[in-house]
């Protein structure tokens, strides 16, 4: 998941930059990048449906009940807390990336490149924080791990690109990234 959000938030706009220059369009740009991305994702998801074919857990025969789809995980207490908390968490980091890709494109005047460095920051560093992560969890807890890193997310959001970065800042804000990326990745 990590990977795909390196690839997803800096690589688009570095390919439509470069198919822009090539072919003096950015429509074609766009239309290049989106066709690249296609033509790696199709047959890597046909590939693995074709591999699992017939490694099913459940026979095809199997017919459940509407009523117990609906029903299971809504009585499983454990899994209704979790999937609270990580849908909050997933809207927070949804919310949290408009807003960034509005901050910097607006308020720090980032070009294309320089966001696409930003976002390859935050999350090509976030993969750097999981055995971090991972080490306090086995120390201290999964909750309180988890705590911590969103806490620090929290503040870097909250407080640092709030009131401490200006716009010109701009090695200052990467810093920040990387230290968001830790929160990012305890979602996860």
């Amino acid at each position: 998941s990590q990977m795909g959000s390196v690839m997803a938030g800096s690589l688009p706009l570095m390919m439509v930059a470069y198919f822009e220059q090539a072919f003096n369009s950015r429509t074609m740009g766009w239309s290049l990048m989106a066709a690249s991305f296609g033509l790696v994702c199709a047959p890597l998801i046909l590939l693995t449906w074709r591999t699992t074919r017939g490694y099913e857990l459940f026979p095809e025969d199997t017919h459940p009940r509407i009523k117990d789809i609906f029903q299971a995980p809504i009585t499983n207490r454990p899994f209704r807390i979790f999937a609270i908390a990580y849908t909050l968490a997933l809207m927070a980091m949804t919310i949290g990336g408009g807003v960034g890709m509005y901050y910097m494109t607006y308020l720090m005047g980032f070009s294309e490149s320089q966001i696409s460095i930003g976002l390859l920051i935050l999350f090509g560093v976030s993969i750097l924080w999981i055995p971090v992560i991972d080490f306090v969890a086995s120390k201290l807890g999964k909750r309180t791990a988890w705590l911590i890193f969103i806490g620090i997310w929290t503040l870097v959001q909250g407080v640092f690109i709030q009131f401490v970065i200006q716009p010109g800042d701009t090695l200052l804000l990467y810093c920040i990234f990387f230290f968001a990326g830790s929160g990012l990745t305890s979602v996860y």
